[in-house]
């Protein structure tokens, strides 16, 4: 139905209200059309619509319609259907071209200017994919390109603007050699050996020839060199272990960061062994522990700030720091190898009585002295706690004299400057003194 003007009051027929529902929602009445086409005032509010296998054009004169007045133009056809401004004007943000299925809204903006709105404006564009997989993107403005489908293990990248598929920098499939993430190496790091594990900024850089090593942070195994079998997890772990430094493993922040050449150590804990140089088959479990050992071998240390009697400490067990008051188990002794055919040069101790009878027990409060902490820190363990026991050079006098003190060892020396003392090892002096005793006891009573 063409444009039609209503009256105050008019009251509207079915076939009006009708036309107007399909105006309002781009439709209305459709004149169907296969050759070239001059509009009329009479297509006002109408559908225009072209069926034609070959090119057609609908052609705008001007003092047809009135300012407000719009036509619906669709392209049903094969045949492209060209807009033409006759002697009215057309404008238009696309083309004036329409493909098939293709259409648009013609507005009069006076009774010779008019603008095309286009619903489905493809500017040109056809579809130019051809193949499963490809991709279609904008060469230049609105104007469509294929990207053909690329081969297995392709990367997409970009070049000045245009997309394209590539091989990655380091040939055949993705990540066939180390990359980098944030500044952070994720591979096999220096060497490019196959059973090497490497993540982090300048980790396991020096390596040469070294093989089966884990190195995770920040400069973790960072020299490296020919070094084997090692696991450093943490900024700076194993910073400085080398050549020969085999089969360490070292968790935790600076962990044994100084170690060159020392094997079989074992460091979990932030700044664990970080004096450890050289010595080997040591474990050093927690924060700052073994702070002070640096050339002893075949030490445990377990605990917070636990430390070696000296920095070449070997052969020990230390349980804590010097604060420890409290050694706690379900037992009440420790149970060691004590087998005959472990044995020999076997023979009856020659101190007992006299020697205990000599000893001087006594009872005391601690004082210990202060130390400085690996973070400078002024700490003296035990102060002011009652306590019994003996004094350290006394032993050392006691059991030097007597002779055998390679044999008693009641006192560890490693540090003359904290004399420990192993008040256990009494224990068969004290039973050497009983039999003594009784013996005395026993000729007494034969005597009485």
């Amino acid at each position: 139905m063409a444009k039609q003007t209503f009256t105050t009051g008019q009251v509207l027929t079915a076939a009006q209200m009708t036309s107007l529902q399909q105006t309002a929602m781009g439709g209305g009445a459709a004149t169907a059309k296969t050759t070239s086409y001059v509009l009329t005032a009479a297509d006002a509010g109408t559908v225009v619509q072209m069926n034609a296998a070959g090119a057609t054009t609908i052609t705008v004169n001007t003092a047809l319609f009135a300012a407000g007045d719009s036509v619906q133009i669709q392209n049903i056809g094969a045949g492209v259907c060209t807009i033409t401004a006759g002697t009215a004007t057309v404008t238009t943000a696309g083309s004036l071209a329409l493909s098939q299925w293709e259409g648009g809204n013609l507005y009069f903006t006076s009774t010779s200017a008019s603008i095309f709105f286009d619903i489905v404006q493809s500017s040109g564009m056809t579809n130019p994919m051809t193949t499963t997989g490809d991709t279609i993107y904008s060469s230049s403005g609105s104007t469509p390109a294929r990207l053909g489908i690329g081969t297995t293990g392709q990367v997409l990248t970009v070049a000045a603007g245009i997309p394209s598929w590539a091989t990655p920098s380091g040939g055949g499939t993705p990540f066939a050699t180390d990359i980098v993430v944030n500044n952070a190496t994720v591979g096999r790091g220096a060497g490019n050996y196959t059973a090497n594990i490497v993540v982090g900024n300048g980790a396991f850089a020096g390596n040469t020839t070294g093989i089966e090593n884990v190195a995770i942070g920040t400069s973790a195994l960072a020299a490296a060199g020919a070094t084997n079998d090692n696991t450093a997890v943490g900024y700076n772990a194993l910073l400085v272990a080398t050549t020969g430094a085999d089969k360490n493993s070292a968790v935790g922040y600076n962990a044994l960061n100084v170690l060159t050449t020392g094997t079989r150590n074992t460091g979990m804990g932030s700044r664990t062994g970080i004096s450890l140089t050289t010595g080997g088959t040591n474990t050093i479990l927690g924060e700052a522990a073994g702070q002070t050992l640096s050339t002893g071998s075949n030490n445990t240390l377990i605990g917070c700030g636990s430390a070696t009697a000296a920095s070449g400490s070997s052969n020990s067990v230390t349980f804590g720091d010097a604060s420890i008051a409290t050694l706690r188990a379900q037992v009440t002794s420790i149970t060691a190898l004590s087998d005959a055919r472990d044995k020999k040069n076997i023979e009856p101790l020659e101190v007992g009585l006299d020697f205990v009878n000599d000893l001087k027990p006594v009872k005391f409060d601690w004082n210990m002295r202060p130390t400085t902490d690996i973070d400078g820190n002024q700490v003296r363990g035990k102060v002011d706690i009652p306590d019994v026991g003996f004094i350290a050079q006394d032993l050392v006098a006691q059991e030097d004299a007597s002779g055998l003190a390679d044999y008693l060892q009641l006192t560890y020396r490693d540090n003359p400057e904290k004399l420990e003392a192993t008040q256990g090892r009494l224990i068969p002096i004290l039973v050497k003194a009983i039999q003594e005793l009784s013996a005395k006891v026993a000729a007494l009573e034969a005597n009485a």
